[in-house]
């Protein structure tokens, strides 16, 4: 039987103890996962948790992405070349669709990042089977690429690595997928509404069917570190 002062401990347990505890994994790691949450699917070669968000990480509903720093484990086995993923994504969207989507995201600063290709959020055609525009953690900057046009003679919008991690940050997506398509996209900090990065421009997003794709998606090489990020709180809304 409990003491009444170790019983009057477990009451007071702090907030972030109770955010650890409250864990539900969905892949561990030793296997490529499949799964959904609402009409969003995921898919995950590393570990995927369901909570275990520390305090400092502003999402209520929140999941828990870690990708290891061995360049021979946990691979996506459905590419041509090393490569982890830990993936949300929408349903494909035709052309002439509008939707607003919003998430929360939180990469962590142990995450490092190379001249390799590591995706934070795609738009992806699913007609091509390639990205549109990306969300990229490269060369310590997080930037835009724009696949299909091109960005800017000012260039792609950036922000320095540092800028980005360790925040909880409020990613705004307004989209009209097809041909005739165009994107308005802003990045700004959840608790100041501070902004970091944005990106408009009228183009092609993807042809018949196209998905928005958020998460931790990177190539696999020799003396990379582990990747931690923490994401949810995801809405979409026709218009």
């Amino acid at each position: 039987m409990l003491s009444s002062v170790t019983l009057s401990s477990l009451l007071l347990l702090p907030l972030a103890y109770q955010v650890y505890s409250a864990v539900t994994t969905l892949n561990n790691g030793q296997q490529m996962g499949y799964g959904s949450v609402g009409n969003f699917n995921w898919q995950a070669s590393g570990v995927l948790e369901q909570g275990g968000c520390p305090p400092s990480v502003k999402i209520s509903q929140c999941y828990t992405l870690e990708l290891t720093n061995d360049p021979t484990k946990e691979l996506d086995p459905g590419s041509t070349s090393p490569r982890q993923r830990i993936e949300f994504l929408a349903p494909g969207a035709s052309a002439g669709q509008a939707y607003t989507y919003t998430w929360k995201y939180d990469l962590s600063s142990v995450t490092g990042t190379s001249t390799s290709f590591f995706h934070l959020m795609q738009l992806f055609s699913r007609d091509s089977g390639s990205p549109v525009v990306t969300l990229d953690a490269v060369k310590d900057t997080v930037a835009i690429r724009d696949y299909a046009n091109g960005c800017p003679r000012s260039g792609c919008p950036s922000i320095p690595l540092d800028s980005f991690t360790n925040r909880t940050t409020l990613h705004t997506m307004k989209v009209k997928f097809g041909p005739s398509g165009s994107l308005n996209y802003a990045i700004t900090d959840s608790s100041s509404g501070a902004k970091l990065l944005t990106y408009k421009v009228t183009e092609a997003i993807g042809s018949s069917s196209t998905s928005l794709k958020f998460g931790t998606y990177r190539s696999a090489y020799d003396g990379m570190t582990v990747s931690l990020a923490y994401l949810g709180d995801w809405t979409q809304k026709s218009g």
